[in-house]
């Protein structure tokens, strides 16, 4: 008898762990979906892009210096913390989910927690918070909750920072392909310069000044000023193919980063709407939905449409 009401212990004590800690699904897929977030391109690309800006089409404004990449790293952090309590019974701080943010990362939080846009500072705030907490039944929901409005507003600012750098792109697109077009085009072939007034008027001898038509020297002038212009133009033609390269990469990137944000602001905001049944059985296919969406949108962009980067 005794034998059997401890295995009806370990039987309830496994469905209490089950029912509790390990099984919200929906949420655990909500965090790795925010864990697909990658903040890197919106760190460096401004920079670069600000130069090709500079280069090519300075009628453009240059981005600002933002902190849209630390931004989206604190995204990724909380969406860990996410994944952490949705399957685990008990989180301890010093775990590797809560320094999932390096030391420089760290920094950068802190950074955040102080910015004067209050959104940025209220959820660096909010994820701050929520990486302290351990689990317990009540605190999964108190932290989607309470989190969501500060995640929603810098979510919502940095999709209009994406849509802002991918138009940029494209203008610079616009303006390569203009230069390539430009340097495919035949070349003039260049002008004997005519002798100065001044060699004129010092005696120089006739055939310093003015060289005749059928010239040897001339000809041979001419033709390395043509092979010089060749050369020239085949370099600048394959540096702008190159730079259209590299454009289309920052693209796609921006758009990438643009669908992984909206996915996990879409996906946190049906975890708000169920946050009180989060075992919810239809709460996960909605949630699988969303991310669906997210791939289909990459999908679509890398199969040579973009479209989808502007809408």
């Amino acid at each position: 008898m005794t034998r059997l009401t401890d295995k009806a212990a370990i039987v309830i004590g496994w469905f209490a762990l089950t029912s509790c800690g390990a099984s919200f699904k929906a949420v655990d897929a909500t965090g790795k979906l925010g864990q697909k977030i990658d903040g890197s391109i919106a760190q460096t690309a401004p920079a670069q892009l600000c130069a090709d800006l500079s280069a090519l089409a300075p009628q453009l404004a240059c981005p600002k210096p933002g902190k849209w990449g630390d931004v989206a790293d604190a995204m990724v952090a909380y969406a860990a913390k996410l994944s952490a309590l949705a399957s685990k019974d008990d989180v301890d701080p010093s775990d590797a989910i809560s320094s999932s943010l390096s030391a420089a990362s760290d920094a950068k939080l802190s950074q955040l927690s102080t910015d004067q846009n209050g959104a940025i500072a209220n959820f660096a705030k909010s994820v701050v918070q929520a990486m302290s907490m351990a689990y317990r039944a009540e605190v999964l929901t108190d932290v989607i909750e309470r989190v969501d409005p500060h995640l929603q507003l810098v979510g919502t600012s940095l999709v209009n920072e994406t849509k802002i750098r991918i138009g940029q792109i494209e203008s610079l697109e616009s303006v390569t392909r203009d230069v390539q077009s430009t340097l495919g085009s035949t070349a003039p072939r260049p002008s004997v310069p005519a002798p100065s007034p001044a060699a004129a008027a010092a005696g120089a001898p006739a055939a310093t000044v003015a060289m005749g038509a059928g010239d040897p020297k001339l000809a041979a002038w001419i033709e390395d000023q043509e092979a010089i212009n060749q050369v020239t133009g085949q370099v600048a033609s394959i540096g702008a193919v190159l730079l259209l390269q590299d454009l289309s990469a920052k693209r796609r990137a921006y758009v990438e980063l643009r669908a992984n944000v909206t996915a996990f602001c879409a996906a946190h905001a049906q975890l708000v709407k169920r946050s009180h049944d989060l075992n919810a059985k239809d709460l996960l296919p909605q949630i699988i939905a969303i991310a669906k969406s997210a791939a289909a949108l990459r999908d679509h962009f890398k199969g040579g449409t973009s479209e989808a980067a502007k809408n």
